[in-house]
């Protein structure tokens, strides 16, 4: 079998740190996604309910602009205030159709149309093809100077479908309004989703920071504590520490040669000391053996004197 590569130190703060920086780019780009999101949401705000408001009012201000304008052509007396007239009428009948076209183009574009927005504005458009022609035809008799007829075509054909028109387009407005709040209930949801999202993430990415560190902490600070431990007890002379490498990084071949040291010191203490037994037990017998030559001595000595006491006496 093949025995795997040992991950190193520089291995390991590497790959903590690519964890670290992994973490970063997700949390990154959930905000990054968060603001992509609302920022569509808020386009299509723009682009869709928003405009056509905005179009609806145009409407209904080209509508009155041109009712008034058609009014006060009937009433002013003077020639150059029946040109002014005439030119406003124009210029609010103009506004009037530019402002249904653009609506009209707008619901062709739009992605979140209901039929209730077609039903609506088909009723504003249906009305209007009704009450522009009357519009015109009643400053037409008013600068022929037929401002009886002009009156009467007003009180019976121009207030009426004045109101209709208005009244739809107001409905039209209402429902918008109400299509607006119901846009903006949506955007306050989401962003609650998405914050509540990121505040879960980023708990998450803090709790692994945290324990990676805690992880990467312990794995260089406690083989390091027990290298320093093994030393501070070699140098008070205690050699008998039982070192366990339980990794194959930096620090545990720091333990290992540490190991090895203490092993060799162990081993030639022993051999130290076995030598010094040997030297002990080799005084004790040259002390004893002087001991025995000495009685020896004294006794050989001792029978001399004996000798030469007795040839004295033989003299």
């Amino acid at each position: 079998m093949y025995e795997t590569e040992p991950i190193r130190l520089r291995s390991k703060l590497m790959l903590g740190f690519a964890l670290l920086a992994a973490v970063e780019l997700l949390v990154s780009g959930l905000a990054l996604n968060s603001l992509s999101r609302s920022n569509g949401r808020f386009t299509d705000y723009l682009d869709g309910v928003g405009q056509r408001e905005h179009l609806a009012n145009e409407v209904r201000g080209a509508a009155a602009r041109r009712a008034i304008a058609a009014r006060n052509l009937v009433l002013v007396t003077t020639a150059a205030d029946r040109e002014v007239e005439k030119v406003a009428v124009t210029q609010a009948h103009e506004d009037m159709q530019q402002a249904m076209a653009r609506l009209k183009e707008s619901l062709g574009k739009a992605s979140d149309l209901g039929d209730r927005d077609l039903a609506l504005v088909g009723e504003m458009e249906r009305i209007e093809a009704q009450y522009g022609p009357v519009a015109l035809a009643i400053g037409g008799m008013a600068l022929s100077g037929k401002r009886d007829e002009a009156i009467a075509k007003m009180n019976a054909e121009c207030r009426p479908l004045l109101a209709a028109l208005l009244k739809a387009t107001n409905d039209y407005l209402v429902y918008e309004g109400e299509q607006s709040k119901m846009r903006l209930a949506q955007a306050e949801t989401a962003y609650k989703g998405d914050r509540l999202l990121m505040l879960a993430v980023s708990a998450v990415a803090v709790g692994a920071a945290v324990l990676l560190g805690w992880t990467l902490s312990n794995a260089i600070t406690r083989p390091l504590q027990r290298a320093v431990n093994l030393a501070e007890a070699v140098a008070s002379g205690d050699l008998s520490s039982n070192i366990v490498i339980d990794s194959h990084d930096e620090t545990g071949q720091l333990l290992a040669a540490l190991k090895r040291m203490n092993d060799g010191l162990v081993d030639m203490v022993g051999r130290v000391r076995q030598s010094a037994d040997s030297i002990a037990t080799a005084s004790q017998e040259i002390s004893s053996g002087n001991h025995d030559l000495s009685s020896r001595t004294e006794q050989q000595a001792s029978a001399l004197q004996q000798t030469a006491a007795s040839m004295q006496q033989m003299t």
